[in-house]
């Protein structure tokens, strides 16, 4: 049969114009990228040799305190991802640009990462909450501010994470 007729394996036309032939849309799968085994199971294997080495770290006590700084550091490095995207679209949306339309798919992905924050921080959080195994803030240490101090209920880490919570929310609303 004809790519044109009314054969049982053909669906409706996903864009026609006049005088053309009606497009499958099996005819469009062979344009779609396949997945590549190698490719999956690399990036599997990475991930679990990475959480392997993560937990070693966490269970070594003299490692933890450069595991939680290594930590804090990665989620700076992301979160500075995110913003900059978030700021290179605001910009473009605010300027009305032409010019970046052809680099505004690019910050729309590194913004559509932002839903991981919150994961992310969730380690974060559990360092700040226990500041006498993780050394990560010394000012969050009782010992490092006298009482009665501004700095003992500013720097605390309830107050710290309500915060900093309260920061990513609104962030990513």
């Amino acid at each position: 049969s004809s790519r044109g007729g009314n054969d049982a394996t053909m669906t409706e036309p996903l864009v026609t114009p006049p005088g053309s032939v009606p497009a499958r849309r099996d005819d469009l799968a062979d344009f779609r990228p396949k997945p590549s085994a190698c490719l999956t199971i690399g990036s599997a294997l990475l991930a679990v040799v990475g959480a392997a080495m993560c937990v070693l770290a966490l269970l070594d006590p003299t490692q933890q305190t450069r595991f939680a700084s290594a930590w804090l550091w990665g989620f700076l490095f992301i979160w500075s991802v995110v913003v900059g995207g978030l700021f290179f679209l605001a910009l473009h949306y605010l300027t009305h640009a032409i010019w970046s339309v052809v680099v505004k798919r690019v910050a729309d992905m590194l913004v559509s990462t932002a839903w991981g924050l919150p994961l992310l921080f969730a380690p974060t959080a559990l360092f700040i909450a226990q500041p006498e195994r993780f050394h990560l803030f010394p000012w969050l240490e009782p010992a490092t501010c006298e009482p009665g101090s501004f700095r003992l209920e500013y720097l605390n880490a309830p107050f710290f994470l309500a915060r900093a919570a309260g920061c990513l929310a609104r962030w990513l609303a």
